[in-house]
């Protein structure tokens, strides 16, 4: 049995001489390569096949590494397994971005609302009489 992939578009002497060493009872099959046979490389760079664009779990570090790059958390790869892989982070790096710097902006905000701090520069000890006042004062407030 031989199969003669469709997905390529095969010349009239390419045909001929991939059926030259056929025999006359041989069963020709075509069509695309079967997705099982498909082997690519996964899409992290992590160098493994796979029938699809990741090896499991792959996608999810992938995609993290996206999303911390947004985050000025990690710093972007130099160079991608292949162009549709470069797209797929971009795309998850764009949809992160707008809502990194929302949280860093309201982490700004908060930071300036926050009432200052006061400080005392300088406390004078009180004694005697002034301190009797004070604590009648004190304790009047509380009764």
């Amino acid at each position: 049995m031989m199969r003669i992939e469709t997905s390529k578009k095969w010349t009239v002497a390419e045909l001929r001489e991939a059926l030259e060493g056929a025999n006359a009872e041989d069963q020709v099959t075509f069509g695309s390569l079967r997705k099982a046979d498909q082997k690519n490389e996964c899409w992290c760079g992590c160098g493994g096949l796979t029938g699809g664009k990741f090896c499991p779990g792959h996608d999810s570090k992938f995609h993290s590494l996206a999303k911390c790059v947004a985050r000025g958390e990690a710093e972007r790869p130099e160079s991608f397994v292949c162009p549709e892989a470069e797209v797929d982070f971009d795309k998850w790096h764009d949809r992160e971005k707008p809502i990194a710097d929302a949280k860093a902006n309201l982490k700004r905000v908060q930071e300036a609302a926050k009432p200052p701090t006061p400080i005392v520069e300088s406390v004078e000890p009180v004694e005697g009489e002034e301190l009797s006042e004070l604590l009648d004062e004190v304790t009047a407030d509380v009764e």
